[in-house]
Formats: structure tokens, sequence, C-alpha cells
């Protein structure tokens, strides 16, 4: 997707969310209907204020209500009684009216309400709960069984004695919202809390009223360990409770879900998080968190959703403020995954023995844009984790975003990984990829495998490791291109380097095409001093077409007090250079310079430096491999030390045994007397020429013949032009030829 499709696609979002955020004031302001009334003989209600709700059928360990109207408004609270052997406590709201939720609930099971014409919760709201609670308007119940239970009155006549297992929207349902505005929903600890909305919207349509399945606004949501479950559904399927499996035909199902105006989402407590589980057609996400964060074990994250996008300071968080790992989060998303001034992080933090979670994000198409954050932190023992990228087309990171791996400076665990998987790849406008390590950890590996990888505008992908002393290792960089990679622009590099001891990091490139432009780099340097130098990694780049520098870019490897790295730099057809350099350095002590091995069918060269120089050891050798050389004007190849050995630079290129092919000239090869004495006119000074008519066969000008002259052309028909049938008829009385010259030409 280009950046006009993107910036359209934007807009539509920001339309579809002008129309969410207004409902919920005008859903607040108008007055409501009150009072809870059962809608049969078995549920009873009573009092006023207070509604205590009992009775009900039994099956199991389950018992059922039925309500015509379902509503609590401030002050009002609604107490289910129930004996101790029910676990699951199953009300139905059957008479067509939106329930409004501004009140007090409480209950000691587990609690399902389904109303199909949708739920309202207010400020007020307070969940006493000693169970989980569900809150959906799809139309049905299903049960472990394979048992259903209908809100529609006079449709269950069994009610099944199982454990309820999912639900179910059918032809018949109105696919109404859940709307939650300003509310406080706490749940007691490690219990659940699962919203089901539907979205009555229309595919193509944007409506006022039903555009969203689930719409959350100021609203602080915690389960303090238990699950959090958000899922809407635009069109008849079921929903599992049991393992939240989401399959691609899924979003066949999935309606929107929509989250703004700092709202909360939070699973973690002091010891344990539960997991925050997504499902839905279009995620909107705009100044929202969602958080897994614990001191122990932190949760999961999953997403599952067609497009997806996040805006202005949104946040996904797994963090462990222990001994626990981060929770991973995997993010799912079938068509665009659209990130701006928003962050996904998964952490450990000091002296926290725990590993970080993973990111893994699928999406047909990914944008992160206005400083967006992808990144994996440890800060104690443990390791940092992982980041992986899949788009099935581009992944464009911009507007200095940044995909970071890092382990801190008290941190003794390794970075994690980072892995970027697609079709086209753009670095622009100071984005960054960054697998690093301040720390004695070692930095992460960064790997690139796409068809083309395009860096502009101070874009960045680098694995460094950044203390100054005892520091860990630098990652490796590997980019697998199936076309291109262009690196254009100043500061605009691929880079490994190293601060400590710890060594840089190598750079493997494999691609038909390399290109670098205006000041563009690839680089690895080690920067330790004296005993705490590691040495430059090496920079290895195969393509089957071409590589091409411009404008002062650069291919180098330096070091100080250490090893210089390596540059090997092959080519299927062209290796081309212009004002550009390729350089290994040892800048100080007596580390050996590294070598330059350049392989290629056609190498050219204008304006450019191939450098391998040392300080005190010896310098790298230089050698060049190439069918053809071609060099301009203003090279310089050398291969040196300032106190050392210098290196060597040789050239390598096919040769011929031409000696069998040389024949002896003879001493009189040529008599040049004829061909150089003076022409006729000059013999005789005077202005003569000749007009000649030859045949239609062109023929070569000899040695002491005319030069032709100009076109003639005439209109006097008094004059007559006529072939000359003997030269020597015309020449002689002229031009005679000299003795000499009749000797050559006996028969004019």
């Amino acid at each position: 997707m280009d950046i006009q499709n993107i910036n359209q696609y934007r807009i539509s979002v920001m339309c579809l969310a002008l129309f969410i955020f207004p409902i919920f004031a005008h859903a607040l302001d108008v007055d409501r209907p009150h009072g809870i009334i059962s809608d049969n003989d078995k549920t009873i209600v009573t009092g006023n204020s207070t509604f205590t709700i009992s009775g009900g059928t039994e099956a199991g360990q389950n018992l059922f209500h039925g309500f015509s109207s379902f509503h609590l408004h401030k002050d009002e609270q609604a107490i289910f009684t129930h004996g101790n052997n029910i676990n699951n406590i199953i009300g139905r709201i059957s008479g067509g009216e939106t329930s409004w939720i501004n009140g007090k609930i409480t209950a000691g099971a587990n609690l399902y309400l389904l109303n199909p014409s949708g739920f309202i919760f207010g400020p007020n709201t307070v969940l006493d709960l000693t169970g989980s609670l569900l809150v959906s308007t799809s139309d049905r119940l299903l049960f472990q069984d394979h048992s259903i239970f209908s809100t529609s009155l006079g449709q269950s006549d069994t009610l099944p004695d199982s454990q309820p297992v999912g639900v179910e929207f059918t032809d018949n349902s109105p696919f109404s919202s859940i709307i939650i505005d300003n509310a406080s929903l706490k749940m007691n600890a490690n219990q659940n809390l699962t919203l089901i909305g539907g979205d009555s919207r229309p595919a193509a349509s944007v409506s006022r009223d039903t555009s969203f399945g689930i719409k959350i606004q100021r609203t602080h949501i915690q389960t303090n360990g238990g699950d959090i479950r958000l899922a809407s559904v635009s069109s008849p399927g079921v929903i599992r409770l049991d393992s939240w499996q989401v399959s691609e035909k899924s979003m066949d199902i999935a309606g929107h879900i929509g989250v703004s105006n700092e709202s909360m989402i939070q699973t973690g407590q002091a010891e344990t998080s539960g997991n925050i589980y997504i499902f839905g057609g279009l995620f909107y996400g705009d100044d929202a968190a969602f958080s897994t964060a614990s001191t122990g074990h932190s949760g999961n994250i999953d997403i599952f959703a067609k497009n997806m996008v996040f805006h202005n300071n949104c946040r996904l968080d797994s963090q462990s403020y222990g001994n626990g790992d981060g929770g991973d989060i995997h993010l799912t998303i079938t068509d665009q995954l659209d990130m701006s001034e928003s962050a996904i992080q998964t952490n450990v933090t000091a002296n926290d023995s725990g590993n970080a979670g993973y990111v893994e994000i699928s999406a047909k198409n990914m944008v992160f844009d206005n400083a967006s954050l992808i990144a994996t932190e440890t800060s104690g023992t443990g390791y940092g984790g992982q980041i992986r990228l899949v788009a099935h087309n581009n992944i464009q990171i911009i507007g200095g975003s940044e995909i970071l791996s890092k382990a801190r400076e008290q941190a003794s665990g390794d970075a994690g990984h980072i892995m970027l998987n697609a079709s086209h790849i753009q670095l622009h406008e100071s984005a960054l990829i960054s697998a690093d390590t301040d720390g004695i950890g070692n930095a992460g590996n960064v790997t690139i495998d796409a068809t083309d990888l395009s860096l502009e505008s101070q874009a960045m992908v680098s694995s460094s490791s950044n203390s100054p002393r005892q520091g860990g290792q630098a990652g490796k960089i590997h980019i697998l291109l199936s076309n291109t990679l262009s690196l254009n622009g100043s500061k605009t590099a691929i880079e490994t380097k190293s601060a400590g001891q710890g060594a840089a990091g190598s750079i493997d490139i494999s691609a038909q095409n390399v290109f670098l432009d205006h000041q563009a780099h690839i680089s690895s340097t080690g920067l330790g001093v004296e005993t705490y130098a590691g040495d430059a990694g090496t920079i290895n780049i195969h393509t089957k077409n071409t590589v091409r520098l411009d404008n002062n870019s650069e291919l180098s490897t330096s070091s100080r007090f250490a090893g210089g790295g390596k540059i090997h730099v092959a080519s299927g057809e062209l290796l081309y250079f212009s004002e550009s350099s390729i350089n290994t350095s040892v800048l100080q002590g007596w580390g050996s310079g590294g070598d330059i091995l350049l392989e290629t069918q056609l190498m050219f060269t204008t304006g450019s430096i191939i450098h391998a120089k040392a300080e005190n050891g010896p310098g790298g050798n230089i050698q060049i491999h190439s069918q053809q050389f071609l060099e301009g004007s203003g090279n310089t190849i050398s291969a040196s030390s300032r106190l050392g050995i210098d290196g060597r630079v040789d050239i390598l290129r096919p040769t011929s045994d031409i000696s069998m092919d040389v024949s002896q000239l003879p001493d009189q090869f040529l008599d040049d007397t004829a061909r150089l004495s003076d022409i006729c006119a000059a013999r005789f000074h005077k202005n003569i020429s000749v007009f000649s008519l030859e045949g239609r066969g062109a023929l070569p000008t000899a040695y002491n013949d005319w030069i032709p002259g100009s076109e003639i052309t005439y209109d006097r028909p008094d004059i007559q032009l006529q072939s000359i049938p003997n030269r020597s008829q015309y020449l002689d009385p002229l031009c005679p030829f000299t003795d000499d010259e009749k000797k050559e030409h006996p028969s004019e």
C-alpha cells in the first residue's frame, strides 16, 4: 500500500471515529427505563431500588433467569441469590430494550447476561462478583454438551446442565452494541470479563448509531489476574469461550471495536496477570492502553482483526516487574495494521530473572508512523524478547518510528533478535531498526528477508554494543533480498558497532542489486580503547547483478586497538564506484588492517578510494578480480600501514598469450615516398579542380586522389556536362604525373 492509499485509509478510519464517540454523551444524557422485570413465573424479582433476584430454574450447577427488562440506575443494586451448588447464573433479557447498567451487580457465581438489544454501562457501575462475567448481545448461549439456550421466549424447552462454551449470533440477531462510557469495571481477583457485542453496520456503511460492536471511552477495566476478552460480530457465527481460537475465515463475521479517550484495559495485579484477547473486524484505538503487567508472570495479549488502527498514544504493554516472565504479544491482522504515535512493548525490569516476552505481528500491510515504537527489553538476568514482523505485502517504518530490542546497562541477559519478512520494506524519515546492548549481555541479531529494502532520509538498521568497557558482543545483520537494496541520503546506514571489548557484528547482504547514494554507508566499527577494544566485523555483499556506490557513499570497517574487519563484495555483473569509498582501517594499535576482496565481471571506478590501512600492524590486502577493470580519473587504491608492513594490491584480470600469432615484417614494409608527395595543386601552384563521373559503386579514396568537395548545382541549359572517358586525357595536360608516378601507373 503506497503513501496515498495509506492516507486515504486513515481518512476513512478517522471518519468512522468521529461517528463512534459522540454516541456516548448522547446515550448518557437521555432518560433511561427503570427497573428489573421478570419474563416468567420462576424468576422472582423483589424491591424497588435494591432488586433481589431469586428463584429461577436450576439444571445441575446452572441457574437460569429470564427478564423482560434489566436496568440499574445510580445507587440501585441487583442481588442474585442462589444455593451453594450453583456455579453459573445465566440471565436472558428478552424485552427488546437496551439494558442500562449504572448501578451495582452482586452475585456469588459466574454471571452470564445476554440481551440481543444491547447494553450500556455508565460511570456508577460496580461489579461485586465472586465469579467471572460474560456480557453478550448474542441470541444464543452454547454448551459443552452441544445444547443451546436461546434468548427468545419459548425456544429453550430443556435447560442444559453442562458448562457454557460459546455464543452464537443467528440470522435473526439484531447485532446490537455494548457501550461503556466513563466507567470503572473491576473484577475480583482472578476472575474473567468477557464482552461480545454485535455490529449491525453493513460492510459499506458508516452508521452513527450502530457503527461498532463494542465502544469503550474514558473507562478503566481491570480483572486483577483474570482474562479480558473483547469480541465484535457483524454476521451470523459462533465465538467460542473455551479456546478463543480464531481462523482467517472467522474474520468474515468480525465486527468493529473502538477504545478511546484515556481508557485502560488491565489484567495485572501484584503477583499474577491475566491475558487480553481481542477479536474484531476493525480494532480502533485512540489514546488507550492495554496492559498485562505484573510483578510475577505477565499475561499475553492476542489480537485478531481484519484491520487494526492505533493512533494518539495507544499502547500494548506486557511487562514483568519481578521475577516472572513478560507476556507475549501476538497480532494477527489479515489486512492493514496502522500505528501512529503509539507503542507495543514487552520487557522485564532490573533484578528480574525472567525473560521478556515476544512480539509477533502478521498482516498484509503494516505502517508505523509518527514515532511509533515496537520494543522488547531486559534490565535483568533474563533475555530480551524477540520481535517478528511478517507482512504479505509491505512494511513501512517512517516518521521516526523504531523497532527496538534492547538489553539495558544493568542487564546481564542478551537482547532479543529482530526479524522482518515482507515483499517490500521501507525505512524513511529517521526510521530505526536496532538490536542493542548497554550492558554485558549481547545485542540481538537483525534479519530481514524481503523482495526489496529501501532506506532513505537518515533511516538506519543497526546492532550495537554500547558499553565502553566490558560490554557484550554486537549482533549480526542478515539481509536476504530477491531484488534490490537501496540506501539514499546522509546518515542513512546499515551498521554494527561496539564501544567496548565486544566485537562488532558482521553484515551479510544477498540481493540482485545493491545501490548506495548521497553519503549512505554500510559499516562495522569497533570503538573500544586499549584493553577494552573489540574487533570490527566483516561485511559480505553478494549480488547477481550490480553493486553501485555514488556521491560519497561508503563501505567501511574500522577499529581502534583491535583487528580490522574484512570487506568482500561479489557481483555477478557490475561493480560501479563513483566519488565513493571502500575502507578498512585500524586507527590505533597493532591490529592488522582488514582485507578487501572485490569480484565481478566488470568494474568501473571514478573519483573513488579503495583503501586498506593500519597504524602499527600490517596493512590489509586488496584483491580485485574482474574480467574487465575500467578506471576513470581521480582514483586511489592503496594498502598501507603507517608504521608497519604495507599490504598488497593485486588486480587480477584475464591475459592472453599472443606471441605465436606475431609475424616478422619485411625491411621495406611500406614506401611512403609517394604517399607523402604533394598533390598537383600544391606542385603547380594553380587553382585546379576536377569533376569526374563514376559508377554507382562506392570506391575508397586513394592516398593521392582528390578529396570530394561540396555539391555543385547549376541552372544553365547552355552548359553541357560530359563524362571523361579516360582520366589521363584530362589529367595529363593539367597535372602530369611525375616520372616516379608514371612508373607506378604505366596504363595511364
